[in-house]
């Protein structure tokens, strides 16, 4: 009996102890994601090397849009009504290319030419958030990218799909102001 007790009372110590920790690395990143979300934009660089020092940074970007190449995040709620998150690849000049999502489209206007005003031509700034790809949940489906069915972005297939040599290890979720329709 005693025995049980001062090892469940042990465990519950260690399970209190971690979940404390866990509280404060929680805390340091919500500070962090504030800082640079705050934070001016910087111009999205050529390469970047450490991609987590990117992560939540508000940047800028320069290029123009393929439109005939977006990629459609499926799955993806908004207000109670089923769309997906249409993400673009941004050609720069002399740069590898970035993906950018650009917001939910409800299922209804997936089809590019049923919002025509978004298909932005020409040279383009887009202001966002850069944002590492969001990894796998156990209960998420596999990507089908054969079939156009994604559930999570990955860069690699996605460059692939879109048949683009180089292209940063990074997305930038752009804020409403670059974005019509």
């Amino acid at each position: 009996g005693w025995v049980a007790a001062i090892t469940a009372f042990a465990v519950l110590i260690a399970l209190g102890t971690w979940q404390l920790a866990r509280r404060a690395e929680k805390h340091d990143l919500i500070t962090r994601i504030e800082a640079r979300m705050a934070a001016p934009p910087v111009v999205l660089p050529v390469e970047i090397k450490d991609t987590a020092a990117f992560e939540y940074r508000r940047v800028t970007v320069t290029g123009h849009f393929l439109h005939e190449k977006e990629i459609h995040l499926t799955g993806r709620v908004q207000g109670g009504s089923a769309g997906v998150h249409v993400a673009t690849p941004l050609m720069r000049e002399g740069a590898p290319a970035v993906f950018v999502n650009r917001g939910w489209v409800p299922q209804a206007r997936i089809d590019p030419a049923t919002r025509a005003g978004a298909q932005v031509v020409g040279r383009v700034t887009v202001t966002g958030i850069a944002r590492l790809p969001a990894r796998a949940g156990p209960f998420t489906p596999a990507n089908e990218p054969a079939k156009g069915i994604w559930f999570i972005p990955d860069i690699p297939a996605m460059a692939r799909v879109a048949a683009l040599n180089s292209v940063l290890p990074v997305i930038v979720t752009a804020d409403a102001t670059a974005n019509p329709e």
